[in-house]
């Protein structure tokens, strides 16, 4: 009995399809987020920053190889975007330094609501636009994103210290930090060197446009980046940062000793420790 040569399939039989196969589907949009606190030049000042400025602009990413307008985003033309003022409590009254940082006098924030408030803004914000239902849960593929990681990080401990983290949307809990080398080397081949407004104009494709350390002026300037990037052909496909179950940031200190004290290793080698005889 003859054996029949092997086939082109016996040689080289069909892949398996994993999970792995299939590339990460693309964000919808970005929600840029930035945001302005109050905030003192002496060092010796250790009051709690506390939010006086939101503002957030929509970046769509369907692009169907259309270029994403860049100055359009800058000029705030065509986009949804939103600007929201708040009321310090804890520390009522504006420093010298941050009002000519900002611009923001204490007027303005005198007549503003309450960041509780204005968060259940915001969220009411992200639910017209059919982003987040009534739990704050997301209802689509998209992500918050910003230029660093603090504005997260500042929005989450206020309203933790002021009680209202049941109106902190759960889609708050991870976001795109845009000055990771992930995003911005990888893009431009090198790391981010100082400020948003000092990267911006560094890059001939976008400049700054409009006043730095304003909220909704710096999140126009990050989504004009967040254009440049897409057009460039970054990807945007999954969140560079986020919050663990204790609200705290993955990587950070607090984050990775929650996570050794809660291994089992570490509770067994307690135990053992404990049992073991004393010479």
């Amino acid at each position: 009995m003859w054996l029949k040569p092997p086939t082109a399939k016996d040689i080289c039989p069909r892949k398996r399809k994993t999970g792995l196969s299939k590339p990460p589907q693309e964000y919808e949009c970005l929600i840029v987020l930035d945001l302005e606190w109050t905030a003192w030049k002496n060092p010796l000042i250790k009051s709690q920053p506390e939010i006086i400025e939101f503002g957030a602009c929509v970046v769509p990413l369907n692009r169907h190889n259309r270029p994403l307008p860049v100055k359009d985003l800058q000029d705030g033309r065509n986009i949804h975007e939103i600007q929201l003022f708040c009321k310090p409590t804890e520390s009522p009254r504006l420093s010298n330094f941050i009002t000519e940082l900002t611009g923001i006098t204490q007027a303005v924030v005198d007549t503003a609501p309450m960041f509780e408030t204005q968060l259940k803004v915001f969220a009411s914000w992200l639910q017209q636009m059919d982003l987040i239902d009534e739990n704050g849960k997301k209802k689509s593929h998209w992500s918050m994103c910003s230029w660093t990681d603090a504005d997260l990080n500042v929005i989450r401990n206020e309203a933790k210290r002021k009680g209202c983290l049941e109106d902190f949307p759960d889609a708050f809990n991870s976001w795109v930090n845009l000055k990771d080398d992930s995003f911005f080397k990888r893009t431009y081949g090198s790391r981010a060197k100082g400020g948003l407004e000092n990267c911006c104009k560094n890059i001939a494709s976008i400049g700054f446009k409009g006043r730095a350390h304003g909220a909704l002026c710096d999140a126009r300037n990050t989504a004009a980046l967040v254009a440049d990037m897409a057009n460039k052909l970054m990807r945007f496909t999954r969140p560079s940062r986020g919050f663990d179950k204790h609200g705290h940031m993955f990587g950070s200190a607090n984050s990775k000793l929650r996570k050794v004290n809660s291994s089992p290793n570490r509770k067994r080698q307690k135990v053992d420790k404990k049992e073991k005889p004393e010479l």
